[in-house]
């Protein structure tokens, strides 16, 4: 059942979804992500995203007046993706997808994401996530340095000190 924040509604992405799935990851990397390499074609994405992204990770939407304008992708331990349309920004869609991830994976989870990407870096810490491993680019199909990100749940008033 969709929840809602204001004008934004949250629902499960089904299969459907693909195609406005893809235009919310053109639309983000064209706006905020220009110098990104293009690695695969439009074919090969829609593929991915019908056969891999939906099928295999929980995809949350994130719509405005019943318009997909933002995505969150989590796995077992990772958010996958995260994107959100630049006509949806600075609107607490990105907060609610980590606050979500949060409350999903109690335990903690990942995520990666580029360092040129400063705006996503600044957002990823300002939400509690810290930088636990720093990638040269070989370890991603674009060969760009990337930041692994991990949010760890902290104990609640415990101390060190003996009573």
């Amino acid at each position: 059942m969709p929840e809602a924040t204001a004008a934004i509604t949250y629902r499960r992405a089904t299969l459907e979804d693909a195609d406005a799935i893809l235009g919310i990851f053109n639309r983000a990397k064209a706006h905020s992500l220009p110098w990104l390499p293009k690695v695969h074609t439009a074919e090969e994405d829609r593929w991915w995203v019908a056969n891999k992204l939906i099928p295999e990770t929980e995809v949350t939407l994130a719509l405005r007046d019943g318009e997909p304008v933002g995505l969150c992708a989590l796995s077992k331990t990772m958010i996958e993706q995260l994107y959100i349309d630049p006509t949806a920004h600075r609107q607490g869609i990105g907060r609610r997808f980590v606050a979500d991830a949060k409350l999903k994976r109690p335990a903690g989870f990942r995520l990666y994401c580029f360092v040129q990407n400063e705006p996503a870096v600044a957002f990823y810490r300002s939400q509690g996530l810290v930088v636990i491993a720093e990638g040269d680019g070989s370890g991603n199909e674009e060969g760009l340095p990337d930041l692994l990100f991990e949010w760890q749940p902290q104990p609640f008033g415990f101390t060190d000190q003996i009573l």
